[in-house]
């Protein structure tokens, strides 16, 4: 008998229970972060031609990957929230009333909603990560 941990079940729970299984981020939202995230990380490469000598160009090198690797997470979310958006929006009519078409959405967002939020959770994770590496200058 082999043992299976099976997290996207328990995360499912977890998220059902908290209420954000039907719920996801906008897109542009996201994208907008992951952009203003990747500019952070960039910026930081930018720096070790033009920074004090006295930090280390490692440091600087392995905190703007943590930034871009944010930034690529909350891409990543974008994109399913965005997959999710386009699948509703094709099933939908003008012959449904406002509340199929919401539960529709509802639905779509709910079978997405643990993939989405973990790469959130990884997304704000890495950022607590990069702001804490960010270098003393």
């Amino acid at each position: 008998m082999a043992f299976r941990l099976d997290l996207r079940g328990r995360a499912a729970k977890v998220f059902s229970a908290v209420g954000l299984a039907e719920h996801l981020l906008p897109p542009s939202l996201l994208n907008f972060s992951a952009g203003i995230l990747a500019g952070a990380g960039i910026n930081l490469l930018t720096s070790v031609a033009t920074g004090p000598t006295t930090v280390s160009t490692n440091r600087i090198i392995v905190d703007s990957i943590v930034w871009v690797g944010a930034a690529s997470f909350a891409a990543a979310a974008a994109s399913i929230a965005e997959s999710a958006e386009r699948k509703a929006d094709l099933v939908i009519t003008e012959r449904l009333r406002s509340d199929e078409k919401e539960a529709i959405h509802r639905n779509e967002a709910a079978q997405v909603a643990t993939k989405f939020w973990i790469l959130i959770t990884f997304g704000i994770a890495a950022i607590v990560l990069a702001t804490m590496l960010i270098p003393q200058i």
